[in-house]
């Protein structure tokens, strides 16, 4: 703020007195403009010597005066527009100066606020020149520059990306810092806080971990992340039954498609250590299909090849079930299961017959749907005892 102030008040002064300059310039011009006389006083000692009103001696020496005043005139006017000239050469200099401080301020006061960083980074998105790195210092610029909790978050955000998972740790720290009236931003914070400080700990538990927990599942009792940490804490504690309580929950409550698949093996392994049978905790699947894959040429499959098996019905785009396959699982059963749903809506709970179809994709495909199609099934009833066998046809 107080650069601006000095900036404004140098251009203010600066105007003004390029403003009083051309105002004195006029007044002077206008005082010091004299008419030249000399012609006309020639031409009237002239005619009074032909009249014979004046002698001849008389005549030439009224010329001699009237050249004599005009070069001391000259003389004077040409010593009064050097100085008049100095004058002016020098107010230029002056003012030029002023003009060069006040545009030089503005320059470092553009720098300084950093508009032109933001203006450099639009350019390069414009041009898609983006790099993570030139994203990665643009963020942290950013969150240094305006201390906001936003932009701390999405430079943490940027490092668990990078899986820098302390950067990640510390930027959260930064944007918990700052206060908030906003009970669900101070929510997101912590869930991405709680899983940093789980990663930067080497998926160890600890007392700032299960502090953090405490506090998610204070503001919102049905966060899935914070549960599935949760039952991570209690498996730690070797809660078996606990843990899988906690998970079940963290079912429910919509974990993601990701997330729904790990509680699940941490369920299954609970189940195994801690021998707890369906009858203690009733099982979360009560819809499932129940197939086989008969590949042929399996040797040929790329590194880095993935099965996506999934079912699907008419009345629906998305699949109601999903599940990926690597090659070494295709020697067992798989069981497509009402927790399998890809997105929230309809599972196979809420249906009795389905199409199973097999694509082949890759591993570092994001869209799970997406893949050559090497296998297809058609009205396969729900909650049937039988396997089914699809071959595969690559």
């Amino acid at each position: 703020m107080l650069t601006w102030l000095i900036i404004s008040a140098i251009l203010v002064i600066s105007f003004a007195y390029l403003i009083f300059y051309l105002q004195g310039v006029v007044y002077i011009n206008k005082s010091k403009k004299l008419p030249d006389f000399s012609a006309i006083r020639q031409q009237e000692i002239n005619e009074e010597f032909e009249a014979g009103r004046i002698s001849a001696e008389e005549a030439k020496q009224l010329k001699q005066d009237l050249t004599a005043e005009v070069s001391l005139t000259n003389k004077q006017g040409k010593s009064e527009r050097q100085a008049n000239s100095q004058s002016s050469h020098f107010s230029y200099q002056i003012f030029a100066v002023f003009i060069a401080i006040s545009f030089l301020s503005a320059l470092a006061l553009y720098q300084h606020l950093g508009f032109n960083n933001e203006v450099v980074f639009t350019e390069k998105i414009k041009q898609g020149e983006v790099t993570q790195e030139s994203m990665t210092a643009f963020l942290s610029y950013r969150a240094h520059k305006y201390n906001r909790a936003e932009d701390w978050y999405w430079l943490g955000k940027d490092k668990v990306e990078l899986e820098d998972y302390q950067a990640a740790k510390d930027a959260f720290e930064q944007a918990l810092l700052i206060p908030s009236e906003n009970d669900e931003d101070v929510l997101m914070i912590l869930v991405e806080y709680a899983q940093s400080i789980f990663f930067a700990n080497e998926q160890q538990i600890g007392d700032q971990l299960e502090d953090v927990i405490t506090q998610i599942l204070a503001i919102n009792s049905a966060q899935p992340t914070a549960l599935g940490l949760q039952g991570i804490i209690e498996f730690d504690r070797q809660n078996y039954q606990q843990a899988i309580l906690v998970w079940q929950k963290a079912i429910h409550s919509g974990a993601s498609f990701t997330e729904r698949a790990s509680l699940l093996e941490g369920i299954q392994r609970a189940r195994e250590i801690g021998s707890i049978s369906i009858e203690q905790i009733p099982s979360l699947v009560s819809h499932k299909i129940k197939l086989t894959l008969s590949v042929e040429g399996v040797n040929k499959l790329a590194s880095d090849a993935l099965f996506l098996v999934y079912a699907r019905t008419a009345a629906q785009p998305m699949p109601v079930a999903i599940k990926r396959i690597f090659p070494a699982q295709l020697n067992g059963i798989i069981e497509l299961t009402n927790l399998d749903n890809l997105m929230p809506g309809m599972s196979l709970l809420d249906v009795s017959k389905v199409d199973v179809v097999v694509k082949l994709a890759r591993q570092s495909d994001q869209d799970l749907t997406k893949g050559k199609e090497v296998g297809y099934l058609r009205n396969v009833v729900v909650n049937s005892s039988d396997v089914l066998e699809i071959a595969i046809k690559l």
